[in-house]
């Protein structure tokens, strides 16, 4: 079964921007209940969960080649800077 998905971006912080100018939507913990209550409809709360993700929360981490394969399992993959 194939269970439809999408991916929410935003401008990118300080630590992905050298990579590239997008990065995914990543919420709080404290965030997850504003999320996903279904009985909000609160359009001004998009912008603040939308905002870049905090960069001094962020661990950035080397592309290489291998990573556009999806059959490769490499501990490279995951080798932090």
């Amino acid at each position: 079964m194939k269970i439809p998905c999408t991916l929410l971006t935003t401008v990118a912080n300080g630590v992905l921007r050298p990579a590239h100018d997008r990065q995914p939507v990543m919420l709080h913990g404290a965030d997850y209940g504003r999320w996903l209550d279904t009985e909000a409809r609160q359009m001004e709360l998009l912008p603040e969960l939308f905002a870049p993700y905090p960069a001094k929360e962020i661990t950035s981490y080397p592309g290489i080649t291998l990573d556009n394969q999806s059959t490769i399992v490499h501990a490279q993959l995951i080798n932090s800077l």
